[in-house]
């Protein structure tokens, strides 16, 4: 039930809110041709913004296909019960599924960068570029270079990496969890691997998977705060609150000023009923950062 509400809910909430700040056409003004040539412009770079403001609300929430869907009926509901039409509220519900999609945003935050690999040549260029195809947000590119790099080079463990951190930025989450699991088989103590296969599982739902993985990660990198971080969410999604509360603050110990981790805790104490203290973290998390994933959502759902 807790894994459920707060995957799905917060998807929810997240359209009803994206849909609320969608921004309403001016009212026609036909005695004013300049005034409303004016209004029309003003409202088109306002669609302009509210994309973008809809993208980056919308990194973060891990959207795959069922959640994508769930957002964008309760987007398109919510702009019908505002009394947009149903004309413009079906192109925007598909103009917002299409802006966000998986190949239209950036590497979700807890995949593990990447080291160049030995090498010269042909194969080092390949692998060059798809680092920057990947940095660029071009994720099929940077799947065909690392594929090529890897017919050529099959097993080098850090490309097998860079591939499914590629497949999973795309959405591919199973061709992802395989090619970390594949570079594990080169390289069994490998962290970054290990903290890219939790990341995979957590983002497919496969909790007790992700959990093991992650803390195999810890065990070779303590020190590194991405797995750390998604361990106090699986531990949250599990309802082990006491445990994710802890994971979080130590991510908080070393990076006090980590908006997500302030999320986190926040929603460990909305979930143990301490709502004064979860409004003020999520709070401080939009100080550090106004387009931290999840907060704004987090925050109406206490006011409501």
């Amino acid at each position: 039930m807790l894994l459920k509400w707060l995957k799905l809910r917060e998807v929810a909430d997240a359209g009803v809110t994206l849909a609320d700040q969608f921004p309403q056409p001016p009212e026609p003004l036909p005695a004013a041709r300049g005034r409303q040539e004016r209004l029309r412009r003003a409202h088109g770079e306002a669609l302009r913004d509210f994309l973008q403001r809809a993208v980056h609300q919308a990194r973060g929430l891990r959207l795959n296909f069922l959640k994508r869907v769930w957002l964008a009926n309760s987007f398109k509901w919510r702009l019908l019960e505002k009394g947009v039409d149903a004309e413009t509220a079906n192109e925007w519900t598909q103009t917002l599924v299409l802006e966000i999609s998986p190949k239209k945003t950036n590497a979700v935050p807890g995949l593990a960068a990447q080291a160049d690999p030995p090498g010269s040549g042909k194969v080092r260029n390949l692998f060059t570029l798809g680092q920057e195809s990947q940095g660029r947000g071009a994720y099929d590119e940077a799947v065909a270079y690392f594929q090529e790099f890897l017919r050529l080079k099959p097993h080098r463990a850090n490309a097998l990496n860079s591939l499914g951190t590629a497949l999973y930025s795309l959405g591919r989450y199973e061709e992802a969890q395989e090619q970390f699991r594949n570079a594990i088989g080169r390289e069994a103590n490998y962290p970054e691997a290990h903290a890219n296969l939790g990341a995979a599982y957590l983002a497919r739902g496969l909790l007790r998977e992700a959990e093991n993985s992650l803390r195999r990660a810890l065990e070779l990198k303590p020190d590194n705060l991405d797995p750390r971080f998604n361990l106090g969410l699986t531990l949250l999604y599990l309802g082990r609150l006491d445990e994710a509360r802890g994971q979080f603050e130590k991510v908080l110990k070393v990076e006090p000023r980590r908006a997500e981790a302030l999320v986190g805790m926040g929603l460990v104490a909305r979930t143990q009923g301490g709502f004064e203290e979860a409004g003020a973290l999520f709070n401080r998390a939009l100080q550090v950062n106004p387009n931290v994933p999840g907060a704004w959502t987090a925050l109406a759902g206490l006011a409501r």
